[in-house]
């Protein structure tokens, strides 16, 4: 029969995928900008003043939360870049029965086909309800990074392969058309509307051909600045006549290869 845990012997776990490479993962672990606004912010909020990290071992770390103010600190004993981070942790007056440096938490990356891998242990847990609340903790903080990674990733290229697929609903000549469409679609890419099931480029290029056909002298032309959450882009867009007058109106979805390409692309709206 096992014996009870003790004190200091209770552990939580959090793991979560994200959609960025290690490298970009791990500046979020090193880099006291980017720490601090996934763990002592409020999501899309600069970190906080009295948050600092000194990324070395025996570097000191120590962060604010908003709200309530409290601070958690302790100090990096691993750092191993871009696939591991152990650093001890606690709470400045002994908030959750953990003070400063009591407990250990251990970061692994490791890199998975759609990103990387996070995996968090936080051992030296007073008991069984801190364990379980240092979980839901923890899974919540790694969502921000998560979303954070992933705009790092993916939003610099963003604009630039939307404005390129839509120049390529403009574009008459084939091989112009077939230029923009490899700057922002993988060779593969699927394409899915009303009336469009196309696999690969050169389906796309013929579709966005028939569609010039069909309807000419419109323009598809974007509606507002696009949007990408966890390595997916939302972009709107608008059918135009000549004179500006709006004749349809959607918005597409997409998913993002890790190179900012488009992967799939689903559109809703009037048309597709």
């Amino acid at each position: 029969m096992n014996s009870p845990a003790r004190p200091g012997e209770f552990t939580a776990h959090a793991s979560i995928t994200i959609g960025a490479d290690p490298e970009i993962v791990w500046r979020f672990l090193s880099e006291p900008e980017r720490f601090g606004a996934w763990i002592g912010a409020y999501a899309g909020a600069p970190p906080l003043p009295g948050t600092s990290i000194d990324p070395r071992v025996g570097g000191k770390v120590r962060v604010q939360y908003p709200g309530d103010g409290m601070f958690a600190s302790g100090e990096f004993v691993e750092i191993d870049p871009p696939n591991r981070v152990v650093l001890t942790w606690g709470y400045e007056h002994g908030s959750h029965g953990i003070g400063p440096g009591e407990s250990r938490i251990e970061i692994t990356l490791t890199p998975v086909a759609n990103g990387t891998r996070v995996d968090l242990r936080h051992s030296g847990l007073p008991d069984d309800d801190a364990a379980r609340g240092a979980s839901g903790g923890w899974t919540h903080y790694l969502t921000m990074m998560a979303r954070q990674a992933a705009a790092a990733q993916y939003e610099p290229n963003l604009a630039q392969s939307v404005d390129a697929y839509f120049a390529a609903w403009s574009e008459p000549d084939a091989g112009n058309r077939r230029a923009l469409l490899d700057t922002c679609c993988e060779a593969d890419v699927a394409m899915r509307g009303a009336f469009a099931m196309t696999s690969g480029v050169d389906a796309l290029s013929s579709h966005i051909a028939g569609a010039l056909m069909h309807m000419p002298n419109m323009r598809l032309t974007a509606d507002g600045a696009p949007q990408q959450m966890h390595g997916f882009a939302r972009f709107r867009w608008t059918v135009n006549t000549p004179d500006g007058k709006v004749v349809m109106r959607g918005a597409n979805f997409a998913r993002l290869s890790r190179t900012g390409q488009f992967m799939e692309i689903v559109s809703f709206g009037d048309g597709g």
